[in-house]
Order: structure tokens, then sequence, then C-alpha cells
């Protein structure tokens, strides 16, 4: 099967690369798109952008849609996830999050559409205010550009010459646009857990590029 591939990738290197090139500049459209519609490249969670998050464990699956209706007559922006058993795939709870604070009107919305009270066995309840998650947001941000730039030096380092250099860099950055495209697209609200995972995407896709432009 290689054997048969090996020809048309060395026929034509120049027009596969057509497929890849589009691939980014899609990613690159749809993120251009959320930074015009939202006015931030990634959709953040409120650990980035600031809110309250509430984690509540239940005995049975919960109606995310009733659940979610209720709480927008309180809060004006409302994001839920489900929490499954590892697995099974069993929802054992859900995730909350809203930008706004104001846990004794969580707790009763939760109550009155649940019927579950909150208490500190079956949830736990974050808070981070805006101008700390913004802060926290900024330095994330700016340490995946650092660590972007580095690579780039390290690998100018490595290989000294400009056109495989060029090459790495090129498909690392395809990597992250694509990455955060495709998180944009799947309405994946980016926590800081989330950033840092954009961090090793950077080492791990240099690692295997490097390694094909050295073979």
């Amino acid at each position: 099967m290689i054997d048969k591939l090996k020809p048309l990738y060395e026929n034509h290197s120049k027009k596969l690369m057509i497929l890849p090139l589009l691939l980014i500049l899609i990613a690159a459209i749809v993120i251009i798109n959320t930074n015009a519609t939202t006015g931030e490249f990634i959709k953040k969670d409120a650990s980035l952008s600031g809110g309250m998050t509430v984690t509540l464990y239940t005995p049975t699956p919960v109606d995310h849609a009733v659940l979610e209706n209720t709480l927008k007559e309180s809060f004006s922006e409302v994001n839920i996830r489900g929490l499954s058993e590892f697995g099974t795939e069993k929802e054992i709870g859900i995730v909350i999050e809203t930008v706004e604070v104001d846990e004794d009107l969580m707790r009763s919305s939760i109550l009155k559409s649940t019927g579950i009270e909150i208490t500190d066995e079956n949830s736990s309840l974050e808070v981070v205010g805006s101008s700390l998650g913004e802060s926290f947001y900024a330095q994330m941000v700016r340490a995946l550009i650092f660590a972007f730039l580095f690579m780039s030096l390290t690998v100018f380092v490595t290989f000294k010459k400009f056109s495989p250099s060029i090459a790495v860099i090129f498909a690392a950055l395809g990597d992250i646009i694509v990455t955060i495209a495709i998180l944009n697209i799947l309405d994946v609200h980016v926590s800081s857990a989330g950033i840092a995972s954009l961090l090793l995407l950077i080492g791990y896709s240099v690692d295997t590029d490097i390694l094909l432009t050295t073979r």
C-alpha cells in the first residue's frame, strides 16, 4: 500500500499541498468570524472570562433544556454540559457556567428546575472575578505566543536553512489554527486547562514535524 502511494506523493507533492492550505484557510475564516461576533478568537469559560461555575452531581440524568430555560429566566448567559462516567458514558452530573455571580439565585433556580438542593456533598461552586479571569487569560495568551516564538527560534537554529524551518513552523501554526477553529465550531468554551493544552499541541506538533523534516 505504501509503495503504491509513494509515487503519488513524490510526483504530486506540490498539488497535495492545496488540501492542508485550504483547510488552514477555512479554519482562519472561522476564527475571524468568531472574533468578529464575540470579540475574542476563542470562546472562554468562566475561569478565563470571570463568572460562576457550579458542578452538580445528580443521582439521575437532568433535562438540560428545561434547566437551561429556567436558569435563563434569571441569568443572561448560561452554558450547561454533562459529566459522564468513564467507560459507561452514563451521566453522573452537570456543569453550569454563567458570567453572573449570584449564588443564592443559582441555588434557588436549580432547586426549582430539578428539585435538587445544592449542598457541599453533592456540588462544588467556583467564583472567578472578571478582572482576575481576564488577567489570567492575557497571561496565558502571552505564554502561548512566547512559546511559539521560542519554538520558531529553536527550529531555525536546528536546521540553519530557511525552507525546512518555515515548513516546520507553518505546520505547527496550522495545527493550532485548525484546532482552535474546531473548538469554535463545536462551541467548546476553553478553560485555563484548554490554553495549556494548546501549549502541549505546539510541543507535540513540532516534535513530529522536526522528525519528519529531518527524515
